[in-house]
């Protein structure tokens, strides 16, 4: 069976302008290599797919050419001073066809103790060659002693309007397939400010059939907005027939109703952001939602059982606030 190489490896920065929604790190690190001024030690932090390996790689690009390559180090497989006692000797050789030794220890967090120590000492005084690159989601898990002898640049979650927009610009340069604008903003939604997971729910959705909305609710099995607006409409007007009709509809698609809780939370919000500058683009709607309400009721209450909610709690809820009921004990 012939395999064929995801989106998001083909799709992986190989430039600064490339990098998605990182504009301080990028600026900042361009500067420096345009100046000469670099460091030798970095320390890049952040949540998953929020590019700080990709930029990694991109700088080792810049210093050695487009050939140049990075000595790569997954510090989740290779944690013991062993491992990395046998990286430091071996970075210590220069290169003969790359002006820099890059070295990026990937998901750092997860080195022993020991192996910290070793680092130290290398950083303390790295060979004037090498520039060290600690990549990690859990930076409250690294030692001080490194921190303080690192450049720190924190990879932040890409918004929501950045993540559709650059869906968008794949989807008519890379993959040449229209895609609807909500459905753009699903997949966004759906991807927690990570760039590599909007890319690979955004191949599972072009790899299902056209990128509708309808398509792309079935993929991510999403229930639709217009349901979770209809749904508050009807908490609104005390139509208690309507909203559980709604709610109904919305299990039979097999979505728990705890699962909903997060996502009418965020409806509410976007509502409250549409209510502020009258502009859809920084929401998850693709027109004026048409619904006018005093939403910091359902909102409070939403927000006072979200970290205890269950299923049983979530059904009276939704008939509480179905029946007009609002802000009393459950």
């Amino acid at each position: 069976m012939k395999t064929i190489e995801s989106l998001q490896n083909i799709l992986r920065p190989s430039n600064w302008s490339e990098i998605v929604g990182q504009e301080v790190a990028v600026s900042v690190l361009s500067k420096q290599i345009a100046e000469n001024k670099l460091k030798q030690a970095f320390l890049f932090c952040g949540g998953s797919g929020t590019g700080k390996t990709s930029a990694a790689r991109v700088m080792c690009r810049q210093l050695n050419g487009e050939d140049g390559y990075p000595d790569e180090f997954d510090a989740s497989r290779n944690s013991d001073i062993g491992s990395i006692r046998d990286l430091i000797e071996s970075v210590k050789r220069v290169s003969l066809d790359q002006r820099y030794r890059v070295v990026i220890i990937d998901e750092c967090h997860n080195l022993q103790n020991k192996s910290f120590d070793t680092l130290l000492k290398t950083l303390e005084e790295p060979p004037k060659h090498v520039i060290f690159i600690l990549c990690t989601t859990e930076p409250d898990k690294i030692p001080n002693t490194i921190k303080t002898r690192c450049q720190r640049f924190d990879f932040y979650r890409v918004d929501k309007k950045t993540l559709a927009d650059n869906i968008r610009y794949v989807c008519k340069t890379k993959l040449e397939k229209p895609i609807e604008d909500y459905a753009a903003k699903m997949i966004a939604e759906s991807s927690d400010g990570s760039v590599r997971e909007s890319l690979k729910l955004l191949e599972q959705c072009y790899d299902y059939g056209d990128l509708t909305e309808e398509n792309v609710e079935k993929v991510l099995n999403k229930y639709s907005i217009k349901d979770l607006i209809e749904l508050l409409r009807a908490f609104q007007e005390d139509n208690g027939t309507k909203a559980i009709e709604i709610q109904d509809r919305i299990v039979t698609k097999n979505h728990a109703l705890v699962n909903v809780f997060d996502q009418l939370i965020r409806v509410i919000l976007d509502l409250k952001r549409y209510y502020i500058n009258r502009d859809v683009k920084n929401t998850m709607f693709t027109e004026n939602p048409e619904i006018n309400m005093d939403l910091n009721p359902y909102l409070e209450e939403l927000m006072s059982y979200r970290t205890h909610v269950n299923q049983s709690t979530a059904e009276i809820l939704f008939k509480k606030f179905a029946m007009g009921g609002k802000r009393h004990d459950i």
